[in-house]
């Protein structure tokens, strides 16, 4: 019944013609609900919604967090591919060697 109840509200939220405040007394002819169960179950959809778009916002800094990170290691690997260039051709030109 909650799965419905929540995609029924889901539903109502996307339409976006009504106030999602209204949507308790609408509960109550649609499902049968008493008044304190619909606000009930309604405090728990929103509940429920806002632990949803915490999990999304906890995702996208872990995502942005890694793409960072991932940033980072190339500019290393490339900082220490010059280097190893750099020995290279030290090594070969008879230039000093760079102590690494």
């Amino acid at each position: 019944m909650r799965n419905e109840l929540y995609t029924w509200l889901d539903n109502l939220r996307a339409d976006g013609k009504i106030n999602m405040m209204s949507a308790p007394q609408m509960m109550e002819s649609q499902f049968g609900y008493t008044p304190e169960e619909a606000k009930m179950n309604f405090y728990q959809w929103t509940q429920h919604l806002q632990r949803d778009e915490d999990a999304k916002k906890t995702q996208s800094r872990q995502q942005r967090s890694q793409q960072r990170m991932v940033r980072r290691l190339k500019r290393s690997i490339g900082r220490l591919a010059r280097l190893l260039m750099t020995k290279r051709l030290s090594a070969a030109s008879g230039w000093p060697r760079l102590g690494l």
